[in-house]
């Protein structure tokens, strides 16, 4: 219980960094790691891996619940998702700092990485909700 614990916490608070990162120090974003990826790649795409594993270590591991189950196996395949998203993100753009030339490749990278986004903490909600109105009933 302690070791779940503490991965949570781990996992948040890098999350965290992460965010801050994105959100207050967008200079830092844009340094050069090798010749063409920046910083900000490599923020993004950990942070996009670190938030539905957060979600994930959230949800009651133990439990024989099959709803509880598949909002495990829902995350695990969105955390899939986000381990891939740097490459696909490259394919789509063709660079590193994720620039398009293309209007429409755009509109899918951005339904791909909203997908990543709100997929978990929808999962996360109903399966609070569902404890919610099991406690209650």
């Amino acid at each position: 219980m302690i070791l779940i614990r503490i991965r949570i916490f781990l996992t948040f608070l890098f999350l965290l960094v992460g965010l801050f990162c994105l959100f207050f120090y967008p200079e830092l974003l844009g340094i050069k790691l090798m010749d063409s990826f920046p910083l900000g790649t490599l923020v993004s795409w950990i942070t996009l891996i670190l938030m539905p594993l957060f979600f994930y270590l959230l949800i009651p591991q133990k439990d024989t619940d099959s709803f509880n189950r598949k909002s495990r196996k829902t995350i695990q395949l969105v955390i899939f998702l986000a381990i891939i998203w740097g490459v696909f993100s490259y394919f789509l753009s063709g660079n590193w700092a994720f620039i398009f030339t293309n209007s429409t490749l755009m509109y899918v990278w951005l339904g791909y990485t909203g997908f990543i986004v709100i997929v978990p903490i929808i999962v996360f909600i109903t399966v609070l909700i569902r404890r919610l109105v099991q406690l209650v009933f």
